[in-house]
């Protein structure tokens, strides 16, 4: 599967110096042979990452003749509407805002304040005062990190 051979690929190209700080969040495989690769950074993400990243790609699959002649590939960071999917996207927005659903249908927003390998904890408003809950992983549904205009 295509999406499994890009993931390996770029797991060792992520390991040398230009790209140390990136990471593979997924690959969708899309109908007319068009693939959107998601990756993000320990820091931040820059355009020049994305155009190496895809470059490097379009390398690798024309000299392993994994798709068709014609295909196209986007490479992007996953986008602010997207879900946290990694743990390594919770502990990069350490000090953000974020709206957390929780799988009993319960809904949170805080601060992320720190994370841990099983578990984030989250500074949230109770009444008037601020308190930190911390939030097994398991119990996540889905996270989503709020911009601040301010």
């Amino acid at each position: 599967m295509i999406e499994e051979r890009l993931a390996k690929v770029l797991q060792e190209r992520f390991k040398e110096d230009d790209l140390k700080s990136c990471f593979l969040v997924g690959v969708e495989r899309l109908p007319n042979d068009k693939l959107i690769v998601y990756i993000d950074s320990d820091n931040r993400l820059t355009i020049d990452m994305c155009r190496m990243t895809s470059r490097f790609l379009e390398n690798q699959i024309e000299e392993n003749g994994w798709m068709p002649e014609k295909y196209t590939i986007d490479v992007s960071s996953p986008g602010i509407d997207n879900p946290l999917k990694l743990h390594r996207q919770y502990v990069k927005n350490i000090g953000r805002s974020a709206a957390i659903k929780l799988n009993n249908g319960e809904s949170k927003e805080g601060k992320i304040i720190s994370v841990e390998e099983d578990s984030i904890v989250v500074s949230v408003k109770s009444g008037k005062k601020e308190v930190s809950e911390t939030i097994l992983m398991k119990e996540i549904n889905e996270t989503k990190i709020l911009i601040s205009f301010k």
